[in-house]
């Protein structure tokens, strides 16, 4: 990670104190590479900070919206859950416009 040297409010740091994230979650700067635990935090903190609504996704499922339809992916060679959908292994799900 950078040597980062700032004013700016820090926002991550690493165990020692160093700051890695700074700024504020509409603008900031990140100085290193973060794991995946870190990386998940950082971008539901900025994104709930902007009001983007996300949606945990399980490893190997995908979701595209295409026009006025949902398409669900599992790419897995086992089952999935997503939400109160029970997904087969290696399948795609379309779900139409909600009324």
């Amino acid at each position: 990670f950078e040597i980062l040297e700032t004013d700016a409010p820090v926002l991550e740091a690493t165990p020692s104190g160093e700051p890695v994230l700074v700024g504020d979650m509409s603008l900031a700067y990140l100085g290193g590479w973060p794991d995946a635990t870190a990386l998940t935090r950082i971008l539901q903190q900025s994104c709930a900070a902007l009001g983007v609504v996300t949606t945990p996704m399980p490893t190997g499922v995908r979701v595209r919206e295409a026009g006025s339809d949902r398409f669900i992916f599992n790419y897995n060679a086992h089952a999935a859950v997503l939400g109160d959908l029970d997904l087969a292994p290696l399948s795609v799900m379309r779900q139409s416009p909600r009324l």
